[in-house]
């Protein structure tokens, strides 16, 4: 009886100690990210222009700085790679995770004299930065800037992505529950964040829709941009003209994640959690 005891009592020991072994597993080690900072910068004279001191030069000008993902996790880096190639277009047909060649393949299209982008010349730039890397998420910007010398105006437009840190996913409009309760939250703070330097006059003249009645307006979240994700914060991105005029930029505002929580689907937690 006492030899059945003491077997009894290894056999419990060593089960504890093979479940303690598994218990103290290390966590699987997450995939280090870094970012190559890559810049290139060109010009092209078109052609010389009046006579004596009315003579100017016509020129065409192009420049992108970029943060080229660094890292082992593939499906992050084919995620993010391919989102940056959808942005620049589809003039490209090589390999899309190949970014230095695609950035000079867009200098030399954007700089071909046969393209003509502007017969008094131009400024073309881009600005593709890494905003932030958690634990749980990566945040690109994509900036596009375009100056044509015979415009009164530049053009220039913001575009930002967030993707799942592990599995490459990106972030976008499906993980929001969207309702009429988001919707004044979203409204709400753009007139405070965005919009609180302009008066009720300018407003009155630059708005689609009226923040003193938004349904009858009809108020809507972004339609164009993706939400993302900065700071612990849902950020909410308007296209140039999407809910007010030209002059009023692209809009934006965010909320914490605390107010954000009950508006998102599971999927969508799982990046801040």
């Amino acid at each position: 009886m006492k030899k059945s005891i003491l077997f009894l009592a290894v056999v419990a020991l060593l089960f504890g100690c093979d479940n303690n072994k598994q218990n103290n597993k290390p966590e699987p080690k997450q995939e280090a990210f870094n970012v190559e900072t890559y810049e290139v910068m060109g010009d092209r004279l078109y052609s010389t222009k009046g006579e004596g001191e009315d003579t100017y030069e016509v020129r065409g000008s192009f420049g992108c700085e970029i943060d080229i993902p660094v890292t082992e996790n593939q499906v992050l880096l084919d995620s993010i790679c391919y989102w940056i190639a959808s942005n620049f277009g589809s003039v490209y047909d090589g390999d899309p995770r190949d970014l230095k060649a695609m950035v000079n393949h867009y200098k030399n299209y954007s700089l071909d004299p046969g393209l003509d982008e502007d017969p008094e010349g131009f400024d073309m730039r881009y600005t593709i930065k890494m905003l932030e890397a958690t634990d749980h998420y990566v945040t690109y910007c994509f900036e596009r800037f375009f100056e044509a010398n015979s415009s009164p105006r530049a053009n220039s437009e913001k575009t930002y992505q967030t993707f799942d840190r592990n599995t490459g996913k990106r972030f976008t409009r499906e993980m929001v529950k969207a309702d009429e309760n988001l919707e004044q939250l979203v409204m709400n703070e753009l007139m405070e964040q965005y919009f609180s330097e302009w008066n009720d006059e300018a407003l009155t003249e630059i708005l689609y829709f009226d923040p003193e009645d938004p349904e009858e307006s009809g108020f809507p979240l972004p339609q164009f941009n993706e939400p993302w994700i900065q700071d612990g914060y849902l950020y909410f991105g308007y296209g140039t003209q999407e809910i007010a005029q030209y002059c009023a930029g692209q809009p934006q505002c965010c909320l914490p994640y605390d107010t954000m929580k009950p508006f998102l689907t599971e999927e969508g937690q799982a990046f801040f959690e």
